[in-house]
This record gives structure tokens, C-alpha cells and sequence, in this order.
């Protein structure tokens, strides 16, 4: 809950006179608004806007449920844990009695990648399958997760789908021979041949061409001792 609405985005009106949030001096507060936010990648679902509540309040139980994280306690701290890679996501310090969350600039890791949802985590397990097959595993291994754990994309299947990455140009060249060489090895050959793998050699000064092949890849390193 808090009492900062800049910190939301898209409220949705509660009606103040049948709900309220009941607080240790007996007093009840009105509930304005609710909406669904962030802090520092981590999803804050059903967020309770309270203007006259003076903290900012999380609830550790749905922030576990909706984040798949565990959270440590200590004397002076509380971490809060990716549950999978164990990697802190936000460091809070005792103060007041009450915990207190870092600000967002001053966090111990703000790399979005950190955090691992536990569907991302199967996705990657099982070679990258797409959603409905991991949601139809984890249902049959009765693997419970929270309905906000959404994953809908993955960089190396972006990467994975792409033919060729471009190769950077270079404007360096060698100055005298041999003191730069380019080395290619190719095969199997997918044809019946009487030599299965090829390799090349450029001298890059002189642009000189030397090929050799082989019946078997592991004779490939006998080359480099007739060069």
C-alpha cells in the first residue's frame, strides 16, 4: 500500500465508503484506489492507495507468491532472492522498526536480466519451447506458479531465429607474412567423398591460399606442423 499516487499508474477507483484499512491505533483508513505496479522489475499486484497512511507498506506473502523470491531477514537487513538464481534483487535496512527498501539508484543490482521467472527458468530448461508446451508441463508435473507469472520473451530465441550476424569490418591488416593468419575448418562434407573435412589457411599479408584434407577430423592438427 501507499500514499504516493505518482507512484501508480492506471488506478482503479475503490469505493471509500464500504472499504477501509484498519491500522494498529483502531483507527480506519480509506481505501481510494487500487493498481498494479513495479518496483525494480519485481510485480506488485492489487497496490491499495491510502492517502492518509504515512509508509509505504509491502506484503512479503504476495510479493513471494507473485515474484518467486524468498526473502532473508538479519538483524540490520532483509534480502530479497531470486528463489532460482539466488541473486539479490533488492536490499532493504532496518530502520525505525521497519525495513526499508533501497531507492532505485542505489540498488546492489539493477540488471533486468537478474530476475528469473519460474517460467522462464522451464523455458530455458527444456530448450526453449514455446508457452503452451511449458504451461502443459508444469500442469502435468504439478508444478504450481502464480497466475502473474508471464513470459512471453526470450533474446536467444530472437537470436536463434536469425540466419547470419553480420561481421564486424576491420580496416587492420598484417605488415609482413605470416604474422597474420586466418583458419577455416569445413565438413563433414555432405556427400560421398574421398576426404571428408577441408581446411584453409589465408596469409592475411600476402593473401596466399593454402588447402589440405582429410578423411578425419582428428588429423586436422597435422597441418599446422607442414605449414
Amino acid at each position: 500500500m501507499t500514499h504516493q499516487n505518482e507512484k501508480l499508474q492506471d488506478l482503479n477507483e475503490i469505493n471509500s465508503m464500504t472499504s477501509s484499512l484498519l491500522v494498529g491505533n483502531g483507527e480506519r483508513l480509506k481505501i481510494l484506489a487500487s493498481d498494479t505496479t513495479k518496483l525494480n522489475n519485481l510485480n506488485l499486484h492489487n497496490v491499495l492507495y491510502v492517502l492518509e497512511i504515512t509508509k509505504n507498506l509491502l506484503s512479503v506473502s504476495k510479493l513471494i507468491v507473485d515474484n518467486n523470491v524468498i526473502v532473508e531477514f538479519d538483524a540490520n537487513y532483509c534480502y530479497m532472492n531470486d528463489k532460482l538464481t539466488r541473486k539479490i534483487l533488492l536490499r532493504g535496512k532496518l530502520r525505525d522498526g521497519l525495513y526499508q527498501l533501497s531507492s532505485v539508484n542505489s540498488q546492489i543490482n539493477k540488471d533486468p536480466c537478474v530476475y528469473m521467472s519460474l517460467k522462464e527458468n522451464w523455458h530455458r530448461k527444456l530448450g526453449h519451447l514455446n508457452n503452451k508446451v511449458i504451461e502443459k508441463v508444469l500442469k502435468n508435473c504439478n508444478v504450481k506458479t502464480s497466475s502473474h507469472d508471464q513470459f512471453s520473451f526470450s533474446e536467444a530465441c530472437q537470436f536463434g531465429k536469425l540466419p547470419l550476424l553480420p561481421f564486424k569490418s576491420s580496416s587492420s591488416h598484417a605488415k609482413e607474412p605470416l604474422e597474420l593468419i586466418h583458419n577455416d575448418v569445413w565438413g563433414p562434407a555432405p556427400i560421398l567423398s574421398p576426404s571428408k573435412y577441408y581446411v584453409l589457411f589465408i596469409d592475411d599479408y600476402k593473401q596466399v591460399h593454402l588447402d589440405f584434407s582429410f578423411k578425419t577430423k582428428i588429423r586436422n592438427n597435422t597441418c599446422f606442423h607442414s605449414i
